[in-house]
């Protein structure tokens, strides 16, 4: 059984979700230690430490899923093993680039946010 955690746009509601969708089935909301960072578009992940990074787990299905994702994610994301507040072992892509920390570690809300401010 291979589990996922995602936290930016493969979440579900989120634009790129469509990827996994229909090929791993959500087990539900988690966290990872770890400072979720603003890259602009997208979030990065990095891990360890005291802060929590909000997000989804789900069970891949499909074989190809891994393989699919490890291509979207590219090299600036590499997949790494850890385990969630709930006790779940998951591969998460981590980007550990500098940025600004989001609070609460929470991407939705955080674009939900940063949206209502631009209009």
């Amino acid at each position: 059984m291979t589990l996922l955690f995602f936290y930016g746009s493969l979440v579900r509601g989120q634009s790129n979700h469509g990827l996994v969708e229909g090929r791993a089935r959500f087990l539900g909301e988690d966290a990872v230690a770890g400072t979720l960072v603003d890259l602009g578009d997208y979030p990065g992940a990095v891990l360890g430490g005291s802060d929590w990074i909000l997000g989804e787990v789900f069970e891949a299905s499909d074989p190809e899923l891994l393989a699919l994702l490890d291509d979207f994610e590219g090299e600036e994301y590499p997949r790494v093993e850890t385990v969630t507040r709930g006790g779940h072992r998951v591969w998460v892509y981590s980007n550990p680039s500098p940025g600004p920390a989001v609070p609460g570690g929470d991407w939705r809300a955080h674009v939900a946010e940063r949206d209502s401010l631009r209009a």
